[in-house]
């Protein structure tokens, strides 16, 4: 999309997908609060890639590098909510930091929703198993997902 002729802007599209209970989709800046909170509580970050709570300018960082992956690889995290009443769980995706040679399948959830459904947790690791059969094509790694119980939300 050009502006005014002169100036190019890059669009790009984080795909939203539901399950039952859960939506997927991408981070916003109202997400800040919950998600600093979840990321600054040591009993939920222990066994996260830092071993260690994260500052909210570092949730603020993530988030941000969440929505980077999405532009530059065309996968990555999303944001993950309760449907029914939009409450922030945590985070899902495909994870993939620059030195790491390979993609994986990571989460994160708030201690609320710790244990909430190894449904849930069954549907995330099909998301990853749909992410290995199809590795190099995101529109059939979408399309797949609602073989495995997620629909897209488009």
């Amino acid at each position: 999309m050009r502006l005014d002729g002169e100036i190019k802007v890059t669009v790009f599209e984080i795909p939203t997908l539901n399950t039952n209970r859960l939506r997927l989709r991408a981070f916003q800046a109202s997400d800040l609060d919950a998600y600093a909170s979840m990321q600054g509580n040591p009993e939920v970050m222990r066994h996260m890639v830092m071993g260690r709570a994260s500052t909210r300018a570092e949730v603020w960082r993530t988030m941000a590098t969440f929505l980077g992956g999405w532009a530059l690889r065309g996968y990555g995290m999303w944001a993950c909510e309760k449907r029914d009443d939009g409450a922030f769980v945590g985070s899902v995706g495909i994870f993939q930091p620059l030195d790491w040679p390979e993609p994986e399948i990571a989460y994160s959830v708030d201690q609320p929703f710790d244990q909430y459904s190894p449904v849930e947790h069954d549907r995330w690791r099909r998301l990853g198993q749909c992410w290995s059969e199809h590795h190099q094509s995101v529109r059939c790694r979408i399309r797949d997902l609602s073989r495995a119980g997620v629909e897209s939300a488009r």
